[in-house]
């Protein structure tokens, strides 16, 4: 009986990817029926606020960097 890969990172932790050094939290996960499971990474705000797209990555060229950090609340 073939055995699942379960993808061991976690939601609201920020990882960066080892090739384009993109970074962001955790915020989607995606396991394919072909055994490649990938994560949703999104950045940060910018610096006007804004909202940035998040990027899918596969999971096994990320590095974990810790928890999500908090931008600045805007008043």
């Amino acid at each position: 009986m073939p055995t699942t890969k379960q993808p061991s990172l976690e939601f609201g932790l920020v990882y960066y990817d080892r090739i384009s050094g993109f970074e962001g939290a955790c915020t989607g996960k995606a396991s394919y029926i072909s055994g490649c499971d990938q994560v949703l990474l999104t950045p940060t705000i910018d610096e006007n606020g804004g909202y940035r797209e998040g990027v899918w990555f596969d999971d096994d060229r990320l590095i974990e960097r810790g928890p999500q950090r908090t931008p600045p609340r805007r008043t």
